[in-house]
């Protein structure tokens, strides 16, 4: 009988000795998530805007390198802006077909940043204007590369922002000029003179005017929609850690189910062999191995939900950093998992509880939990 209380009190021990290092994980988590906000404060990204123009005609001309001006306008007034902006957006201009790049945008603390942008040039003789308004996104996330997605006004996402400016030649291939007044002959005495029949003036032949057709548009190829790049997503190792903590701890829980079982039974059938297995003694023991089923059955619900929160925030699991913004979620997670496990440790331990029925004869508090 002594040698059985010695190992089941090395078991309670060594579970013991478990939760205190369960406890020291959670509070290392902790400490990790609230030294998040000065690893993100340390940090400047730097984001490249890059812009396309192109000039189309119709074929009997080139057109000639007209200059195009754009204008980046912030949705809020605390978005930053490439250097020579104005309080309210920053202007640049573009000569013929060309690409540049808006200059560098520096941004200090993570968020979502949204912009519009625009063709703002007025009307042009021969010219059709790309009047199409793009919609800028860039998030801005810990230490891993920036993102930035562009949209149409309809909504849809492209790959790269492109402006396409049309030139048509007027219809006669010149330019209307506008006609002068004819110069007015010198006065002459008039002179006395036979008059000569003159011969009947031919009109004027004109020569044709030559109509070209405008050229169709190629019609769009299918499977060919532009997409946008996935690059620059990275997950987070501290959250993976946690959502593998937690999961274990709610295996453990488990587990724990089964053993905790067969001690109630091993120990029950003990005492009943000695004849102290009263009806009352039984009932009391039923209740004491149920109490903090609740708490277990909520910590075993958390530790599943962690990883849940994680995969959900961080998929694809494209390229790794510490942490991301999406850690504290999954930060959070683990913890209540922590603190709904030490309170069903709690609840089932009762130190001074368990003291009283050992002194007095009662059931072991090894078998209680």
């Amino acid at each position: 009988m002594r040698g059985m209380i010695s190992k089941t009190r090395a078991i309670y021990m060594g579970r013991r000795i478990g939760r205190w290092i369960a406890a020291g994980l959670a509070l290392a988590c902790v400490i990790g998530a609230l030294q998040m906000p000065a690893a993100y404060a340390a940090e400047t990204n730097q984001v490249t805007l890059p812009v396309s123009q192109t000039l189309l005609s119709d074929g009997l001309s080139t057109p000639p390198g007209e200059a195009f001006t754009y204008r980046l306008t912030p949705e809020t007034a605390s978005t930053p802006l490439p250097a020579g902006s104005d309080s309210t957006g920053y202007t640049f201009t573009m000569t013929g077909t060309a690409d540049t790049q808006i200059a560098p945008i520096l941004f200090s603390d993570k968020g979502i940043y949204t912009y519009g942008l625009t063709c703002t040039t007025t009307a042009k003789t021969g010219y059709t204007i790309d009047r199409q308004a793009y919609t800028v996104t860039i998030y801005i996330t810990s230490n891993s590369l920036p993102i930035f997605v562009a949209y149409l006004s309809d909504g849809d996402k492209v790959s790269k922002i492109s402006f396409e400016h049309a030139y048509k030649t007027p219809q006669n291939g010149v330019t209307p000029v506008t006609p002068q007044p004819p110069a007015q002959p010198e006065a002459q005495p008039p002179a006395v003179t036979t008059p000569t029949p003159a011969p009947p003036a031919q009109p004027e032949v004109q020569p044709p005017v030559a109509i070209t057709p405008p050229l169709p548009s190629a019609p769009p190829v299918p499977g060919l929609e532009p997409t946008v790049p996935v690059s620059g997503h990275h997950w987070s190792l501290l959250s993976g850690i946690m959502s593998l903590a937690a999961v274990l701890t709610a295996a453990l829980l488990l587990v724990s189910v089964y053993f905790r079982k067969r001690e109630y039974e091993t120990y029950s059938d003990n005492l009943e062999n000695r004849g102290l297995l009263t009806d009352g003694l039984r009932d009391k023991l039923d209740g004491r191995r149920k109490k903090g089923r609740v708490l277990k059955a909520f910590a075993v619900l958390a530790g599943v939900i962690t990883p849940v929160v994680w995969l959900i925030f961080d998929l694809p699991l494209i390229g790794v950093v510490w942490i991301d913004r999406w850690t504290p979620w999954t930060a959070l997670a683990f913890i209540i998992t922590m603190i709904l496990t030490l309170a069903f440790n709690i609840r089932k331990e009762h130190p001074d509880q368990d003291d009283e029925d050992t002194e007095a004869g009662g059931p072991d508090p090894v078998y209680m939990k």
